[in-house]
């Protein structure tokens, strides 16, 4: 075993999920019972402010419950990241999970419920934050239904890097594949990756075989992108 670097270059190549985890159908299944539940309430029953609050709390459920399960299946939280959030939402935008806009209307969502016990928020505002909460249920499905344990990273022939991620521990990401001779290296360059594991010389490039520790500042970058894989 030694230590080498490897240039970044490779996370922004093509991405696939090669092998996956299959997870508990569930909660997944759960939260599109009280989103069905919440659109009820508020299209067919949202003259009623008493309904809409009943919606809008159900809503609340069903983001508790989506946040809860991503954790679960990823647990964000673990990941040494340098100024983490200490919102869920934010998070879950530092990765890649959540847009921008969305997030920001999911905290909308949650400021809603916390602190409008006196009135609902209209019908026409009720719909809007039903269809805010479908987008964000409909782009994290695939997510909740199997989690990526391998991929692979491609350019096109001869080079690719494979890569294998432990989300219920996060303590390493390990590495095999090929790349050229200018992007491993004996001593380190600014933003390469540093692995320990072996490499060598062969026809047209370098073959290498290691591990990234989760303390490294590229780990988070690395998850991100694996999130993004087809």
């Amino acid at each position: 075993m030694e230590r080498f670097w490897l240039s970044p270059a490779f996370l922004e190549w093509g991405v696939w999920r090669q092998v996956g985890k299959p997870q508990d159908p569930g909660p997944l299944e759960r939260c599109y019972a009280i989103w069905e539940h919440a659109r009820q309430l508020i299209e067919e029953r949202g003259a009623d402010a008493f309904c809409r609050g009943d919606a809008i709390l159900n809503l609340k459920r069903w983001l508790e419950l989506r946040t809860r399960t991503l954790e679960a299946c990823y647990r964000f939280r673990a990941i040494p990241l340098e100024n983490k959030p200490k919102g869920h939402y934010e998070l879950l935008e530092r990765y890649g999970v959540a847009r921008p806009f969305l997030v920001r209307h999911l905290l909308e969502v949650r400021n809603a419920i916390e602190h409008q016990d006196a009135q609902a928020p209209d019908e026409t505002r009720c719909r809007e934050l039903l269809d805010v909460v479908w987008y964000y249920l409909k782009s994290t499905d695939a997510l909740t239904r199997e989690v990526g344990t391998e991929f692979l990273f491609g350019q096109g022939e001869p080079y690719f890097v494979e890569c294998e991620l432990d989300h219920s521990r996060h303590q390493a990401a390990r590495f095999q594949g090929c790349v050229s001779e200018a992007e491993i290296s004996g001593s380190p360059q600014p933003g390469d990756l540093p692995l320990s594991g072996t490499w060598e010389t062969v026809e047209g490039g370098r073959w290498f075989s290691g591990s990234l520790p989760a303390s490294s500042p590229a780990y988070p970058r690395l998850i991100r992108r694996c999130l993004q894989a087809c």
